[in-house]
């Protein structure tokens, strides 16, 4: 994506609808993809373990991510594949994976916080899907990781934003940040929170 988000938005899109087709062709048709958390700074990169260590950030602001998010998403729905955009409400901010680490937490992430846009953009362009990511948000919910929040899936995703599609899980099987609790609770805790898809 860090390479990606240095195309214009028209070269971009041209690219995923040709990634697409081939993900159709293959009878795939679902692309858990963009990522669309906005990592602050270039100089901030290599400290976000999840993100922009691997250039996975289409750029340095909301708006640059939500440009090319969407311009990837146009790609993907024109060859007639979902996007799942990723990872709401943004794993940019943190310094730790939640695949191989446990607590991370974003502590600057608020609910109606700007880095939100690339998301709301997303949703007001019709996206039926959005990943939730694993992390906790300590001025959202300090009580709950993300795909245990109400307040993250029922009152942001579904009230704040209208999103009216799936709300899909990230790895909740062996994503380190989710070992205190059992299989069972986290499939449970999960739903209840609002999730559709484990």
């Amino acid at each position: 994506a860090k390479v990606q988000g240095s195309w214009e938005p028209t070269e971009l899109k041209a690219k995923a609808t040709m990634w697409g087709n081939e993900l159709a062709g293959a009878g795939i048709n679902v692309n858990l993809a963009p990522v669309a958390d906005t990592v602050p700074s270039a100089a901030f990169a290599p400290s976000n373990a999840p993100i922009g260590h691997f250039g996975r950030q289409f750029g340095f602001t909301p708006q640059a991510v939500s440009t090319s998010s969407m311009a990837f998403s146009e790609g993907m729905l024109a060859a007639g594949v979902e996007p799942v955009v990723k990872h709401f409400p943004g794993l940019g901010r943190v310094t730790k994976n939640t695949d191989v680490a446990s607590d991370v937490t974003d502590t600057n992430t608020t609910r109606h916080d700007d880095y939100l846009q690339p998301f709301r953009d997303a949703i007001e362009a019709g996206n039926q899907w959005v990943m939730v990511s694993n992390a906790y948000y300590s001025k959202i919910d300090a009580e709950n990781i993300a795909p245990f929040s109400g307040t993250i899936m029922r009152d942001m995703l579904r009230s704040d934003l209208g999103f009216e599609g799936i709300i899909v899980s990230d790895d909740v099987c062996e994503a380190n940040q989710l070992s205190p609790w059992g299989l069972g609770d986290r499939a449970l805790r999960f739903f209840e929170a609002g999730g559709t898809m484990l």
